[in-house]
């Protein structure tokens, strides 16, 4: 079984092996090379907040922390007097079910935050929605979120996240969710290391299928 002193461990363990890595790039992208232009331009708060299911990831405190990690979720919604989106996020791993709560701190950028977890309450993770897709309901369908830390003068941790509204969805879906990252310029950071996780949804009686 899991415990959080064994995730917390395992953590502060990998974070330690990325600082020893060679990263060809040395900066994090800057906003103007990762956003789409709906985002740059309509980004909104309203179509942002809501349920998702991760259909995919890149991201180590996902995996490999959680060895194969199930029916991950999250729920966002804006805090506008704390002024930060609150996301509860949800996930299976080794069959017990996860609960960690996330802080994104808004910006005068529409569309990127400070992130605090409870996990690394001193790392602060810059996120930066890169691309979205709004559906005929007037939400966002899927979103594609990119964290990127720079510690002494590297790239200390990247991750990247793609949400969606739909839990069971084709393979081309998420194909096409992965092509609309690489558009963006992320096909770099996608195939280092572990590369690009799928993340099985089929969550039936999980916290995390709401």
């Amino acid at each position: 079984m899991l415990t959080l002193c064994w995730l917390r461990a395992l953590l502060l363990a990998l974070f330690a092996a990325a600082c020893a890595a060679e990263f060809n790039h040395t900066k994090c992208p800057a906003l103007w090379e990762l956003q789409s232009d709906m985002v740059k331009n309509s980004f909104s708060l309203k179509k942002f907040q809501g349920d998702y299911f991760e259909l995919a990831l890149h991201d180590y405190t996902q995996y490999p922390v959680c060895p194969k990690p199930r029916c991950m979720s999250s729920h966002k919604v804006v805090d506008y007097q704390m002024n930060q989106i609150n996301d509860t996020f949800y996930l299976v791993c080794i069959g017990k079910n996860y609960m960690s709560d996330f802080h994104f701190r808004l910006t005068d950028t529409p569309g990127f935050f400070l992130g605090k977890w409870t996990f690394l309450p001193s790392v602060t993770f810059p996120d930066t929605v890169v691309d979205v897709y709004e559906n005929e309901a007037g939400e966002y369908e899927w979103v594609i979120e990119f964290q990127c830390v720079e510690k002494a003068d590297h790239v200390w941790f990247v991750g990247i996240n793609w949400y969606s509204r739909q839990r069971i969805v084709s393979k081309d879906y998420i194909d096409s969710l992965l092509s609309a990252a690489r558009k963006r310029g992320l096909g770099y950071f996608m195939d280092y290391g572990t590369g690009v996780t799928t993340v099985d949804q089929n969550c039936t009686g999980s916290p995390a299928a709401h």
